[in-house]
Formats: C-alpha cells, sequence, structure tokens
C-alpha cells in the first residue's frame, strides 16, 4: 500500500496538520475569549436574574496605644474651677493622676495662678510626678507636676484633679 518513504511523509504531514490546526483552535479561542464572546450577555439571563458582582470590604485592624501620642493644643478660654477640695497625701515626689475632668484635660500653667499662661494640657488618667508645692494661689492649691516619660511636659495644676495614681 505505501511505501516505506512515503509513509513517513503522510505521517509526518498528518502531525502537522493536527498541529496548525490545534494551534488556530486554540488562537480562536483566545479571541474570542479577548472579544467578550463567551461572556454573559444580561438579556439573555434568566428572569429575576441580574448578573451583579457585590463587593465586601472586610474590616481593618487599627492599632491603638496606651500613652498618648500628641498633646492637646490648651485654649484661653477660662473653664471654671470648683471649689477646692483639700486633697490628704499629696507631697513632692509622689505620683498624681489627673482625674474628674470628664475627658476636657487639665490645663498646666507656667504660674500657679489662673490668668497664667496654659503650658499643656493634661489628659484624663495621665500620670505626673509631684516637683513642688502647694502653693496657694487664687485661692487654690496648686502643685508643679512633671510627665515622668516627656519632661517637657510640666506646669502647674489645682489640686482638685489630682490623685494619688496608687488609689482608686
Amino acid at each position: 500500500m505505501f511505501r516505506a518513504a512515503s509513509g513517513k511523509k503522510d505521517m509526518n504531514r498528518w502531525i502537522r496538520w493536527v498541529i496548525t490546526g490545534s494551534l488556530l483552535g486554540v488562537f480562536l479561542v483566545v479571541i474570542l475569549l479577548a472579544s467578550g464572546f463567551f461572556t454573559r450577555d444580561s438579556s439573555r439571563a434568566a428572569p429575576g436574574v441580574s448578573p451583579v458582582v457585590t463587593i465586601v470590604y472586610l474590616p481593618t485592624v487599627t492599632a491603638t496605644s496606651f500613652l498618648p501620642t500628641a498633646t492637646l493644643a490648651p485654649t484661653d478660654t477660662p473653664t471654671p474651677v470648683p471649689p477646692p477640695e483639700v486633697q490628704d497625701g499629696l507631697q513632692v515626689g509622689s505620683l498624681v493622676e489627673v482625674t474628674g475632668t470628664e475627658g476636657d484635660g487639665l490645663r498646666l500653667r507656667e504660674e500657679p495662678s489662673l490668668s497664667a499662661k496654659i503650658a499643656f494640657l493634661g489628659l484624663e488618667n495621665e500620670v505626673f510626678e509631684v516637683r513642688e508645692g502647694p502653693r496657694q494661689g487664687d485661692g487654690y492649691e496648686w502643685w508643679y507636676l512633671s510627665n515622668p516619660y516627656n519632661r517637657e511636659k510640666e506646669g502647674w495644676a489645682v489640686s482638685n484633679y489630682l490623685r494619688q495614681a496608687d488609689q482608686q
């Protein structure tokens, strides 16, 4: 039937046709995919079904810090100060914390006076070391406080909003 030499040529020709046809088929499928031929047309979709993709964003984790990273800017608006309360146990070298400001913070001033310039705002529950005091001024007892972690945060504060750090 077939001669040996021509049989091998026919087989090679057949393999080339199969490979060429396969490559053309793959090429045609790629072109049809790129043109959107196989995408679902919404007009042909089943009734009541719409091809809508909803993107749901997952919540992210935000790191928080227990130590304040920024000092709030004090305002020159005077805040009414309640009548002085005597704080037993406050003394130089003890640790005190700001309390009772309802989140407004405590103004620490450059001098023990309500009219003195505000140095900075001590945050609720912020801990300070007592460095000087007490001094009387404007009818209040004042203590000179310093933040043990940031020596730039120092000033005079009324004792009404201070308590020893170890008291609850």
